[in-house]
């Protein structure tokens, strides 16, 4: 696996060394979301469990032989792994010599459940579609070469829809660390406020080996895995600098300040909804609220190009501009369907607009970065980094019955995305007046000028107009 060591200075302390892993893509998309999975080690010794990197919530849950409620079975053929009917790992406290239960009459246990022999824990997600129940144990987590005892949910009972092939199991990275269930599912149903709160296990995984609460994606597809940089960003990865913006507070998602949306930074539309705007690795398409997708829909802006139509999100203190959103078609920029769609509300930045970025996700300081990959590596993790077959076959590397070895065939490639740590410009309010040239010969130029939506032969104006803030000429 790829260890990347940061330079000390003179007077600043050396922090710990980050650490790249396998970031892998689910290998089915049902509309419901693309997300992204990891491979844990769980016990002593380490078994390996897929698990999906869900941005929502912060509990650590993986299912097990016993594990209830139509669980998939374990696969044991590419086939099934690349066609989503198995799982890959399962997590038996009884093989792990490291295993301590927590019992229900001790603390911080306030969910006991067969008596006090456990300590329930539950989740739900949705709108109460799927989740999870079982027993908390105090357990050793292995993420590459990090290691650390937190707190695991081994899953006894899985709700229809819960689980995604080929994870077995769910790891909880919320913005909010905090990490509190009920004991089962019948009391998160209820609403009971009786809960157990137990330390998020990537920050405890983190913390413990010396390293910021803090990572980095770079992001592959489903043919083509990507990389998780615990503990801080790997510059291998993009160039330039990070562009941070803040996470607003009181929400367990990665929520950021939107305030408008356009295309090739200029901004069209400042109606951006009421939020959450949520950036969000494990939706796959991105979803605009109604008049921002509207105002992008009806922009008529003229390109030559897809890169003259890259969509830009106006976010506090930042300005991205995302490519592949949009595709330039007959001269004029539409909005790919496949990548972007109508919503309501809420705003989801999504898998399709920042798959060509560097993510960075920063919960000691509460902020989301941006980073352009533009002309940097190749992202693909070292083969020696995969615990399992599936995923090392993937890669383009060679298993050898128990280790992963060679060299990745590939990986995902940067892209036109760009991001800086500046505001977007803002929508121009024109001092001149259109209204005064006459058109003269058919170039199709402004469909949306001061002339009229009927205006389609116009020579370029030459000057602007205080009547058209929409023109072609910003």
């Amino acid at each position: 696996m790829k260890v990347f060591a940061f330079a000390c200075g003179l007077v600043a302390m050396c922090r710990a060394a980050t650490v790249d892993v396998p970031l892998m893509h689910l290998a089915l998309d049902d509309g419901d979301g693309l997300g992204v999975y990891v491979n844990i080690g769980v016990g002593t010794p380490p078994q390996t469990v897929s698990v999906l990197l869900d941005s929502g919530s912060s509990t650590l849950g993986v299912a097990g032989p016993s594990t209830g409620g139509g669980a998939y079975p374990l696969c044991t053929s590419t086939g099934g792994y690349d066609d989503g009917t198995c799982v890959v790992g399962q997590y038996d406290p009884t093989s792990s010599s490291s295993a301590q239960a927590l019992k229900g009459s001790t603390s911080p246990c306030k969910t006991p459940v067969d008596g006090d022999d456990f300590c329930g824990f539950a989740v739900e997600y949705g709108s109460g579609c799927c989740g999870m129940e079982g027993h908390l144990y105090n357990e050793v987590l292995t993420i590459g070469s990090l290691k650390a005892t937190v707190s695991v949910g081994s899953i006894t009972e899985v709700q229809e829809g819960f689980q995604e092939p080929p994870a077995n199991g769910i790891m909880g990275v919320s913005a909010n660390a905090g990490n509190c269930n009920t004991a089962d599912f019948a009391a998160w149903e209820s609403g009971s406020n009786e809960r157990t709160c137990v330390p998020d296990a990537m920050a405890t995984l983190l913390l413990n080996n010396g390293l910021d609460d803090f990572f980095g994606m770079c992001l592959g597809n489903p043919n083509v895995p990507g990389v998780l940089s615990l503990g801080g960003p790997n510059p291998n990865f993009y160039t330039g600098d990070i562009a941070y913006t803040s996470i607003t507070p009181g929400t367990d998602y990665y929520s950021v300040n939107l305030q408008g949306v356009g295309i090739n930074g200029n901004i069209m539309s400042s109606q951006v909804g009421q939020g959450p705007n949520i950036v969000d690795t494990g939706t796959a398409i991105c979803q605009l609220n109604g008049p921002a997708y509207d105002a992008l829909e009806s922009a008529n802006t003229k390109c030559s190009s897809d890169s003259d139509c890259m969509v830009t999100w106006s976010i506090e203190g930042i300005c991205v501009n995302s490519y592949g959103l949009m595709q330039c078609q007959s001269g004029t920029c539409v909005i790919d369907t496949n990548e972007l769609s109508r919503g309501e509300e809420m705003t989801i930045i999504g898998y399709s607009a920042i798959k060509y970025f560097y993510m960075v996700f920063d919960r000691t300081a509460m902020r989301v970065g941006f980073a352009s990959r533009v002309g940097a590596g190749v992202c693909a993790a070292s083969c020696d980094a995969y615990t399992e077959s599936f995923g090392c076959q993937k890669a383009g590397c060679t298993w050898g019955g128990d280790s992963c070895s060679g060299e990745p065939s590939g990986g995902n490639s940067a892209s036109g995305s760009t991001v800086s740590s500046s505001s977007c410009a803002a929508p121009v309010s024109d001092s001149y007046n259109d209204a005064a040239i006459t058109p003269s010969t058919d170039d199709g130029y402004a469909s949306d000028d001061a002339y009229g939506t009927d205006d389609t032969y116009t020579v370029p104006p030459t000057s602007q107009s205080s009547t058209a803030d929409d023109d072609y000429y910003y």
